[in-house]
């Protein structure tokens, strides 16, 4: 707890003695007669004193795993205690500490988010209460709805903000409108404090890291400040041949135009060259695994995988006065990416007489250019009322995206499976590497996509008493999608929507100075980019979060606690139309089924996290989800209601999972030293498939498993500190992902050093 004593301006030389008196001592009552604290005449050997005021705040440690706020899914920084949502907070701390330098490695290091397609280096779809999480900020500004636009490198970034739940308040209903939650990176910003840092990082397979962060005030009047940020990574992965260099370069500029107006401006690139990961182990025809080694390769090692990130933005920050604000941001960000790539599909041993395919190899070529421009203008502030302050945003945003895209004219695959190219695969020996590179050009029309997401919003956070806050708020947004490829459709992917509200609304109760309850409700609105045998576009998916929770801070706001219990619903869910031709004649998209949006979802779920410190040596990190999806609305093929109706047949997501993590700085002459170790645990996942003709059922589950992680770490001196991360501690095996035919390996054990220098 930090104690901040007022003391009143003295006529020297007084004052000075007081001042002096009041860093060892407590304050001493006003004199007889300064009942109001005001000066009277006094003798000069006389102290005249007015009355104490003591002003008590919280404050952080630097090094803490808990934040002190964050402003995922708002237009500020808040407490977490004050969002009435499910939030988590990766702090630099511990990215450091557990070497969570990949996004992705990252995100599966927060509470209740895993990885549903660990299969490929570079596409993450992290998912959170059964429902994607596309919805990516940086700043609070949409980052557009691809994880490719958000560099794998995290060290341009501060902190990771992690809300669970709908959030199209501030963040749209188009395709960004996920029921899962929103993910925020909050960019490192310029500092008063000179600061140098250089970090080197040397690891398993090859894995070679160096990276500088340096900033410093830029004039004598400290108006201007920069800060630059340079990191570079060489690595190979565990599976044979595959790896990525990796590039990263940030920089940022505050200039203070005025006492009450700041511009901050700011770029980054991010360039990516690697031979893709595939994590593919092939299954049998009939569902068994022939447990291939970790290492086997199922990707050609001519594949290729360019991503080239380019990033600008600019915001202005206006202080109207103490209480009002009013920012504008603009951001921009393209990704151009390539690939051409070939790896294994089919099936080990296919069933005789079945559709099955045996191994064989089928490749993809695609050129891309993805860009995207938001705009957010918004004002904040806080006004009384009824004899209380109360606090208003409002604003208006917008997010203009388009997507080129070039595939080959031969189709989706350049290797046809029967055909007389067609380049099988020996189970007995696999060596993919044996698969030639075979050109083919691009064609001459690109696949084109236009997004359009804008809006009004406005929240208000109204204290109705002492200790009840009503927080009310919506975002009203007209969201536009148009996309064209397929020349003989029915429909040229034209699609607007306006008058979109998706309101939020909550209510917290303070019961006491640490600790408050609140109940939230949010709805939801997805734009799926699918379409029926019609050429209308499926209806909008829909649905909304019911929340309740608990949020409290112990020793003095250094450990906080939360759990929450939610009810998500999601109608519209889509499936494919069994009665419409394929490929559908009225999608602009060349390989597309018709859908139809017609199932209905339930998750209900609670979350318990805890984070920070015990004591000043002792840090901790505990996250436990649990989760129930199934379908209140399940059709089968014909439409009709399924008899299996209930669960999911598929279960990509754990129903349970656990994460979990200290640090503990050692006491007296060891304290330079401090160990750490964590685990993350995951339920049973299992995909499973009905009989169908000569193809068996079968049902593949991946049992419950735990992955261990440990830490050393030595502050050798004021300058310099290294630590040693032991990932997957136990070496176990198992797959991240499983479908009926294939299975994703998780990472063996690996070895990383970090040595870093503070300049």
């Amino acid at each position: 707890m930090l104690h901040i004593v007022c003391i009143p301006r003295l006529h020297p030389p007084a004052g000075l003695a007081l001042i002096g008196l009041s860093l060892v001592s407590s304050v001493v009552a006003a004199e007889p007669g300064d009942a109001a604290g005001g000066l009277t005449s006094a003798s000069p050997t006389q102290v005249t004193r007015l009355e104490e005021v003591l002003v008590t705040a919280t404050r952080l440690p630097a090094d803490s795993y808990a934040a002190a706020k964050a402003s995922v899914g708002g237009k500020s920084n808040e407490a977490l205690r004050d969002i009435p949502q499910s939030v988590s907070v990766l702090t630099r701390q511990r990215i450091e500490d557990q070497n969570l330098i990949e996004a992705t490695r990252a995100l599966t290091w927060v509470t209740g988010l895993v990885d549903g397609r660990s299969n490929e280096s570079d596409t993450p779809l992290i998912s959170a209460r059964g429902f994607r999480v596309d919805n990516v900020t940086i700043d609070g500004s949409l980052a557009g709805a691809t994880f490719w636009q958000v560099p794998s490198d995290l060290s341009m970034y501060e902190q990771v903000e992690v809300l669970r739940g709908p959030t199209g308040l501030f963040n749209g209903s188009g395709p960004t409108g996920s029921a899962g939650g929103a993910i925020n990176y909050q960019r490192k910003r310029p500092q008063a404090t000179p600061l140098t840092r250089l970090e080197f990082a040397v690891g398993q397979w090859d894995h070679y890291r160096v990276t500088l962060d340096a900033g410093r005030p830029l004039g004598e009047d400290d108006r201007l400040r920069g800060r630059l940020v340079v990191s570079s990574l060489d690595q190979n992965d565990f599976i044979a041949y595959t790896g990525r260099q990796n590039q990263t370069i940030y920089g940022v500029l505050d200039y203070q135009l005025t006492p009450a107006t700041l511009l901050t401006v700011g770029t980054d690139y991010d360039r990516r060259r690697s031979v893709p990961t595939y994590k593919y182990a092939t299954f049998r025809g009939d569902g068994s695994d022939p447990r291939w080694p970790r290492e086997t390769a199922w990707m050609v090692p001519w594949a290729r995988w360019d991503g080239d990130t380019t990033g600008a933005f600019a915001e202005v920050t206006h202080r109207l006065n103490d209480d009002w604000r009013i920012k504008a941001a603009y951001n921009y960000r393209q990704e151009k990416l390539f690939w051409d790539w070939a790896w294994v599909t089919g099936v080990v041993d296919p069933i005789p007489g079945s559709t099955q395919k045996p191994l064989y190899v089928t490749s993809q070529r695609r050129d891309t250019d993805d860009q995207v421009h938001t705009f957010d203008l918004h004002l904040l502030g806080r006004f009384r009322a009824w004899g209380r302050t109360h606090d208003l945003v409002v604003g208006a945003n917008a997010a203009q995206r388009e997507q080129v895209t070039h595939q080959p004219t031969s189709g989706k695959y350049s290797y046809n499976w029967g055909g007389p190219d067609t380049f099988y695969i020996d189970p007995t020996r696999i060596n993919i590497g044996e698969a030639p590179w075979r050109p083919s050009a691009m064609s001459g029309d690109p696949t084109t996509y236009r997004y359009q997401d804008d809006g009004v919003y406005g929240n208000l956070r109204l204290r109705v008493l002492d200790q009840l806050t009503l927080t009310a708020g919506g975002r009203i947004s007209t969201y536009a999608y148009k996309g064209y490829t397929n020349s003989t459709a029915t429909n040229k992917g034209a699609y607007k929507r306006s008058g979109v509200l998706t309101p939020y609304a909550a209510l917290t109760w303070d019961f006491s100075n640490s600790t408050s309850v609140y109940v939230s409700h949010a709805e939801v609105f997805s734009v799926t980019n699918a379409y029926k045998v019609t050429g209308e576009m499926v209806d909008p998916v829909v649905g909304n979060n019911r929340e309740i929770g608990l949020k409290s801070e112990f020793f003095d706001g250094n450990l906080l606690a939360s759990l929450a219990a939610y009810r998500l619903t999601s109608k519209n869910q889509t499936r494919i139309d069994p009665s419409a031709p394929y490929p559908c004649p009225a999608s602009p998209l060349p390989t597309a089924y018709c859908y139809i949006a017609d199932n209905e979802q339930q998750v209900d779920g609670a979350e318990l996290e805890l984070v920070g410190r015990l004591t000043s040596n002792w840090q901790v990190m505990l996250g436990l989800s649990h989760m129930k999806k199934r379908y209140t609305r399940w059709l089968d093929g014909n439409g009709g209601v399924s008899s299996t109706q209930g669960d999911s047949w598929w279960k990509d997501d754990p129903d349970n999972t656990v994460k979990a993590w200290s640090s503990y700085r050692l006491p007296g002459p060891a304290a330079s030293w401090r160990v750490g170790g964590g685990v993350r645990w995951q339920s049973e996942t299992y995909a499973e498939r009905a009989a169908s003709g000569t193809i068996p059922a079968a049902r593949v589950t991946q049992p419950a498993f735990a992955v261990w992680d440990g830490l050393l770490a030595w502050e050798i001196n004021k300058t310099w500190s290294a630590q040693l991360n032991l990932t997957n501690l136990f070496d176990k095996v198992y797959y991240s992902r499983v479908t009926t035919s294939y299975g994703s390996y998780g990472e063996p054990r690996r070895l990383m050093l970090t040595l870093r220098a503070t300049l």
